[in-house]
């Protein structure tokens, strides 16, 4: 596996990270991947959310840290995404990002509308930004990053901070679909929904 996605860096699927020096990001913004269980945070939002601290404390504990919150479905969907919310900002606190830099983002059906809420989230906090560093999977960067890029447009320098996470890619699904979800949102949804119901069987851990 690990080969695997050298492979994938070298032939620019992944790309590598430059993270610019000098003027401080305004945010870091922290994709969510759902919850495992109610006490649990999924392997991808908990690999995620720990890189997101690591960052806070990189750029001098100044940036805000924003997360979203999957919230799909009805009430069900409701209770994750509180459960979800106390998991993250627990996590963070205890990892050192104070809660008065933590931000939370409701109602994000898609990484377009999550780009569009954080958009409207930065407008109310600060009067100009330069840039934004997306802390996100490296399987899912390809297709957030665009979403971002288009949402706040070339005044905004948005710069990827894709996060490897083992735990998921040893799902018990082939490669070739893997590198497939790196593409189509589709694939990558049912890639999503795989690995949740195969943690739920304790198939993989």
């Amino acid at each position: 596996m690990g080969m695997a996605f050298s492979l994938l860096k070298v032939c620019g699927w992944i790309p590598q990270v430059v993270l610019p020096t000098g003027k401080l990001p305004a945010a870091i913004v922290c994709h969510s991947y759902a919850i495992q269980d109610i006490n649990t945070l999924t392997p991808l939002t908990l690999s995620v959310t720990r890189a997101a601290a690591e960052l806070f404390h990189v750029y001098q504990d100044q940036p805000l840290v924003i997360f979203a919150t999957t919230d799909f479905g009805e009430t069900g969907g409701v209770r994750n995404a509180i459960i979800e919310e106390r998991l993250r900002k627990n996590l963070l606190w205890s990892l050192g990002v104070p809660v008065s830099k933590i931000r939370v983002l409701y109602n994000t059906r898609s990484t377009q509308s999550e780009a569009s809420e954080t958009k409207k989230l930065l407008r109310k906090e600060f009067d100009s930004i330069r840039w934004i560093i997306q802390c996100v999977n490296d399987l899912h960067v390809r297709r957030a990053l665009p979403s971002y890029e288009k949402e706040f447009g070339y005044g905004v320098r948005v710069v990827a901070y894709p996060v490897h996470c083992d735990k998921y890619t040893t799902a018990l699904l082939p490669v070739w679909f893997r590198r497939m979800s790196i593409r189509y949102e589709s694939v990558w949804a049912l890639y999503m929904v795989a690995t949740w119901v195969a943690w739920k069987l304790h198939v993989i851990k």
